[in-house]
């Protein structure tokens, strides 16, 4: 199976992007200098950089990863553990702890592959021309 690296790391920031846009109101809502606020603070932050991230990355993905046979599976751990970043957090605001914490070491177990990958991508080249 082939994986639309450029596609899926652009969609998945734009769809995460929008949703922490929206955190944001729910941020706005909260009493000043609460904990809740600063959950929200976190959910929301917290998606808007991974959003920017992977959009960021589908812009050079072509080029950084090249010919790789690993392009695809690290795009989709990127992706995963970007997004699980995103949810931990979420349910944590949404006072659900023990579930957010969960998906949080899902997230740390799925970032693990993906930023090695990432950085191995970085500084080999693929044929993708010079680094």
């Amino acid at each position: 199976m082939r994986i639309d690296s450029d596609a899926l790391l652009l969609v998945t920031g734009a769809l995460l992007l929008s949703v922490a846009a929206f955190t944001g109101f729910v941020q706005a809502r909260t009493e000043r200098g609460s904990a809740e606020e600063v959950r929200w603070r976190v959910v929301h932050n917290g998606g808007t950089a991974g959003g920017v991230q992977l959009l960021a990355l589908s812009a050079v993905w072509a080029r950084l990863a090249g010919s790789s046979d690993f392009a695809g599976p690290i795009a989709l751990c990127l992706a995963m553990s970007t997004l699980l970043f995103f949810v931990g957090p979420l349910l944590k605001a949404l006072s659900r702890a023990r579930s957010g914490n969960l998906v949080l070491w899902a997230g740390a177990v799925a970032s693990l592959p993906a930023y090695i990958g990432l950085i191995l991508l970085a500084i080999t080249d693929h044929g993708s021309g010079t680094v």
